[in-house]
């Protein structure tokens, strides 16, 4: 037993060694693909999969090796901006309201979090989302392989 209750292991993945002090061969038989986080979200509501099938399609881009970023926004950009992991997207409207020459591309792998931006922008014009606050979103499958 610990010598008080803060210094417990309370979870096995914390007991595990450090990335550095795992042998050759523990670092070899790495499990590939792993994910360190929650496997499935919340479910989508009825509107937020409507979302999903309205408006992200005109949104979302497949990225191509060799081609110019800027050439995946209808409107003229000075820079490109890439937000990894916007959550809900606060930030990265923030930022596109208020850099209207950047364009942005967002890359969220949890559809809830994607659904809460959709949400966001549907609201922003009756067009749904339709401006210089648009981001476009990247396949995160897409980014892996570039």
């Amino acid at each position: 037993m610990a010598a008080f209750p803060g210094s417990a292991p309370t979870n096995w993945r914390r007991s595990l060694p450090a990335p550095s002090d795992r042998t050759n061969e523990q670092q070899r038989t790495r499990r590939r693909g792993a994910l360190y986080g929650r496997r499935k979200g919340p479910k989508l509501s009825t509107h937020q999969s409507s979302l999903f099938e309205s408006l992200l399609p005109r949104l979302k881009i497949e990225l191509r090796s060799g081609i110019d970023p800027k050439s995946y926004f209808t409107a003229p950009v000075d820079d490109i901006w890439l937000e990894v992991g916007f959550g809900a997207g606060e930030h990265l409207l923030w930022q596109a309201a208020h850099n209207p020459d950047v364009g942005f591309i967002g890359a969220e792998p949890y559809q809830a979090a994607v659904a809460k931006l959709l949400s966001k922008l549907s609201s922003l014009s009756p067009l749904g989302g339709e401006g210089n606050t648009t981001p476009t979103f990247a396949s995160t499958k897409a980014m892996r392989g570039m």
